[in-house]
């Protein structure tokens, strides 16, 4: 039996009580399950990365670049998308109880997982900056959700700069501790400056003695400098609450649902066909 253009009119003529049958059950179930779908809201912000050498107290007065590399938009794409926010949004919003998982079962654990991954969605811009989407039953949450997101980011930025500046802070201030018993003071450090004399070695004891100090200070200050209200990342656009429904695209599972069960319909005639046409030609 060959099957073309003719062939498949003639069946849909003939069959045209089924696909009216099947196609009105279609159309009402879809409908139905359509409208019982939660609807959902989506929240975006949209930031710039900046370089690390642009806000890094040791670096940032002599680098002239602000914006990141490709290299920092990667990064920031990975940590917001890192298992540590993550496990801090879920924490903080309840997120397990939210989603009505159980996670003291891997099984719940895992699609947690799963759900909030499918929520987010972050991705870098024709424009070089990078988005950052949430999508939750709240509009509210939503926009809350993804500024977390980007503090979370700011957080951890900082957090790399603040551990290396203590390391050296630590550093400095023990050799103070060791071989200058611990002098924290300038005048300190003058009045020992003076009793070094006015020898060469004591000189170059002195020097290296102010030189310690102004190693210790200035770990100091660029502590303090990091820890302060420092922006790794220039948001361009916060996330609001926007209360325009995202999800579920009504029309578009009903369309589907019905061509879908069209094209199977049609499938089934025509292997029914060919089955009495083998049938009958046997």
């Amino acid at each position: 039996m060959e099957i073309n253009i003719l062939t498949v009119l003639n069946i849909i003529n003939r069959g045209k009580k089924y696909f009216f049958i099947v196609f009105i059950s279609t159309f009402i179930l879809s409908t139905i399950v359509a409208f019982l779908l939660p609807v959902i809201y989506g929240s975006t912000a949209v930031l710039f990365p900046l370089s690390p050498k642009s806000y890094d107290p040791r670096t940032k007065f002599s680098y002239l670049e602000l914006y990141g590399s490709v290299e920092d938009i990667n990064r920031t794409v990975a940590m917001a998308e890192s298992g540590v926010i993550r496990d801090y949004i879920v924490k903080k919003y309840d997120l397990a109880k939210r989603y009505e998982y159980d996670t003291t079962k891997a099984a719940d654990a895992y699609y947690l997982t799963q759900e909030y991954h499918g929520n987010l969605d972050v991705k870098e811009t024709n424009k070089g900056a990078i988005s950052i989407t949430f999508y939750d039953k709240d509009a509210d949450t939503a926009a809350l959700i993804v500024n977390d997101v980007i503090e979370q980011i700011n957080i951890i930025n900082k957090s790399i700069i603040i551990d290396a500046i203590q390391k050296q802070f630590k550093t400095y201030k023990k050799v103070m501790q060791d071989k200058y018993n611990g002098l924290d003071s300038l005048a300190g450090i003058l009045n020992a400056m003076k009793a070094q004399g006015k020898s060469p070695s004591g000189e170059v004891a002195s020097m290296e003695m102010f030189h310690a100090y102004t190693r210790v200070k200035e770990a100091e200050v660029n502590l303090e400098a990091i820890e302060d209200d420092v922006q790794t990342v220039q948001v361009i656009e916060r996330a609001v609450p926007n209360w325009k429904k995202e999800k579920p695209k009504r029309m578009f599972l009903i369309a589907s649902a019905c061509f879908s069960t069209f094209m199977i319909t049609l499938l089934f005639l025509l292997i029914k066909d060919r089955k009495d046409f083998d049938e009958i030609s046997g």
